[in-house]
């Protein structure tokens, strides 16, 4: 999926909605919020190893009955991975792309930047598009002043959303999610004209 694919999943209203929004959550505090979308976070080389894997055992154990039978089956499993999503992703399983999703998250939050606004309270919202998965990945100074595991508890309410291939719903969720849960916190005040970071989103490949 190139970067004009995933700019259409997002309208010109969806686009605007998402700035506004960010803009909101931004004058309440020093909160700086980036909206990210990927379509993929790996290039799961393993699983196509797997595959290749079960499409050789197949083949050898139905050859012993028909090798024409074999082949097919095998190039059937293979097209199936190529093509059915749903296929892929169990194939790669669920746990490995969850960590491959914040493995990504990681790099895109020290590729942007994000660690070098004032008061360190940058947050990342990362939306992969093939799993399906998002990541919200906070700097130290929201960080502490929050329980870790409230950010990857967001991070999975907010996949449901994707389930059902709403990025732009999904990340306006998000960012309400992080207005309320920064909403009330001591973080350090800032200059309400000073937005260190773009609240466009970024499209990555």
């Amino acid at each position: 999926m190139k970067t004009k694919d995933l700019e259409k999943l997002f309208t010109d209203q969806d686009k605007q909605a998402i700035e506004v929004a960010i803009k909101r959550a931004e004058q309440k505090s020093s909160v700086e919020i980036v909206p990210c979308i990927i379509p993929i976070s790996d290039d799961y080389a393993h699983a196509y190893w797997k595959l290749l894997s079960i499409a050789m055992f197949l083949a050898l154990a139905i050859s012993y009955f028909s090798l024409g039978i074999a082949l097919l089956s095998a190039t059937v499993l293979v097209t199936a991975y190529i093509t059915i999503l749903p296929f892929r992703r169990r194939m790669i399983g669920r746990v490995f792309m969850d960590h491959r999703v914040w493995q990504k998250a990681k790099q895109v939050f020290l590729e942007e930047e994000i660690f070098l606004t004032k008061h360190r309270t940058g947050v990342l919202i990362l939306i992969s598009i093939f799993e399906r998965e998002v990541a919200v990945l906070c700097d130290t100074q929201i960080y502490k002043m929050t329980d870790p595991k409230t950010w990857k508890d967001i991070s999975d309410k907010l996949a449901d959303g994707m389930k059902a291939n709403k990025p732009a719903e999904t990340m306006l969720t998000a960012i309400e999610k992080i207005e309320a849960l920064v909403d009330g916190k001591a973080l350090p005040e800032k200059d309400l004209q000073d937005n260190e970071i773009s609240n466009t989103i970024r499209y990555r490949s």
